[in-house]
């Protein structure tokens, strides 16, 4: 984890916001994520992508070009991976 200093209203902030977390059954993972960011943000971080260091893509693989093993996935991924490949139906005026 950073080191931050944080001013005593932010310390008091973020240990409020934990404890709330606890208390709605937040897990240790769950906190400890929010906590990174919160100190992330008291460090200055803008969560922003400088637009000069940005560049096209030329092209991407197809994602049936790969194998992928739905054993091991967790069940949100593995519903994820499912649901795109199931055909949609088409609606009566081809969309």
């Amino acid at each position: 984890m950073m080191k931050v200093e944080l001013a005593a209203e932010h310390r008091a902030a973020l240990a409020e916001a934990q404890r709330r977390m606890r208390v709605q059954g937040a897990g240790t993972h769950t906190i400890g994520q929010f906590t990174t960011h919160f100190l992330a943000v008291a460090a200055g971080a803008q969560g922003l992508i400088p637009e000069d260091s940005i560049r096209p893509v030329d092209a991407l693989p197809a994602l049936s070009a790969h194998e992928v093993d739905d054993d091991g996935l967790p069940p949100s991924a593995a519903s994820c991976r499912h649901r795109q490949t199931q055909r949609r139906p088409r609606h009566d005026d081809g969309s």
